[in-house]
């Protein structure tokens, strides 16, 4: 991530964090878009254990997607 982009995501987190909450925060990205100049970019921040379920779940309806795509 970039220096900015990094501050960023510590300001959203101290804003919605309390601090007796100290469990370990993760962020990822996903990119969306039909070509590369369109992609567009998604970020989530959400404690490590919540983001494992995001990422397991978005990448079953990926693959999901992905299958009826090939399947048409």
């Amino acid at each position: 991530l970039s220096k900015r982009r990094h501050e960023s995501i510590q300001a959203i987190y101290r804003k919605y964090s309390s601090e007796e909450m100290s469990v370990p925060i993760h962020c990822w990205k996903v990119s969306y878009g039909m070509l590369l100049q369109d992609n567009e970019f998604m970020y989530f921040l959400a404690p490590q254990q919540i983001a494992q379920y995001w990422m397991s779940g978005l990448q079953t309806v990926c693959e999901h997607r992905y299958d009826d795509a090939m399947n048409d």
